[in-house]
């Protein structure tokens, strides 16, 4: 049991990040095999717990799936704070033993080979200048997206709801593109609208109705062909909200690592100005 945890809490992480740097700084394939392959097997768990207990194989399905890649993502976070500490330390993934199928001593003399050389040694500064621009990035596509989310969230008019029956599933041409329904419902004044509602903007957790069922909609008064499945519109804009208080927050994390960063900078060059700029 030791072995294993150790695997998957300690040597796991560190071979994950070789795998990655072998494919130059891409997602390695195992691990998104691995994401979608654990959710599809919690999923068919779920699925067969389902059948015993008489419940909606579907459903159960898509909620063991959901906890599958929850689970994996979480441990890809934990996988990100174990990175963290070596980087701290000025350990290199390669040299933790049991990482190479080498033995340990040269497990540790392989962190100072030119595949490596990338990886912080003790001594230099702590912040790269990679992560501050990572930073300001992730903070420029937060707020583009913040932005884009309250665009797609603008039915500022005045809204009403009302129960729709989904009359057809279009999914795109192929299968491909946005997901529409086809729904028709009793406006306010009475008479009937018919249009169509992305389902992807249904809030719902549950799967999509076949048609014949039902979907809550709201839509605008003035025009209720401007309609989405009910509580998009908030959805959409506690979404773009979220966005802006994560651009601002990568945004700080920005400006305090460009500050250590030039902090580290000039005192390395203040030792030895002979040293080169990381």
């Amino acid at each position: 049991m030791r072995r294993l945890l150790r695997l998957i809490f300690w040597v796991g992480p560190c071979r994950l990040y070789l795998l990655g740097e072998a494919t130059g700084g891409a997602v390695p394939f195992a691990f998104l095999f691995g994401l979608f392959g654990f959710a599809a097997a919690l999923g068919g768990v779920f699925a067969l717990i389902a059948v015993v207990v008489g419940a909606s194989v579907g459903d159960y399905f898509f909620t063991g799936a959901m906890a599958g890649l929850g689970t994996v993502t979480a441990w890809a976070v934990y996988a990100c704070l174990v990175f963290v500490v070596l980087w701290i330390r000025g350990i290199s993934p390669a040299a933790v033993p049991g990482v190479l199928p080498t033995a340990p001593s040269t497990a540790k003399h392989a962190a100072t080979t030119s595949d490596t050389l990338e990886w912080r040694r003790r001594g230099q500064p702590l912040i790269p200048g990679s992560l501050v621009a990572f930073f300001a990035l992730m903070a420029a596509v937060c707020f583009a997206d913040g932005y884009f989310s309250a665009d797609q969230g603008a039915f500022e008019a005045p809204l009403a709801t009302a129960t729709a029956q989904i009359l057809r599933y279009d999914d795109g041409p192929g299968g491909f593109g946005d997901r529409y329904l086809e729904v028709r419902f009793t406006a306010g004044d009475g008479h009937e609208v018919t249009t169509r509602v992305k389902a992807e903007d249904r809030v719902e957790e549950s799967r999509v109705p076949d048609p014949g069922g039902i979907q809550e909609v709201e839509y605008v008064i003035t025009n209720p062909t401007q309609a989405r499945p009910a509580g998009a519109t908030q959805s959409k804009k506690s979404d773009a909200e979220f966005s802006r208080y994560a651009g601002y927050t990568c945004l700080t994390l920005a400006a305090l690592t460009g500050a250590a960063y030039l902090v580290g900078r000039r005192k390395r060059h203040g030792a030895d100005p002979n040293l080169p700029s990381t």
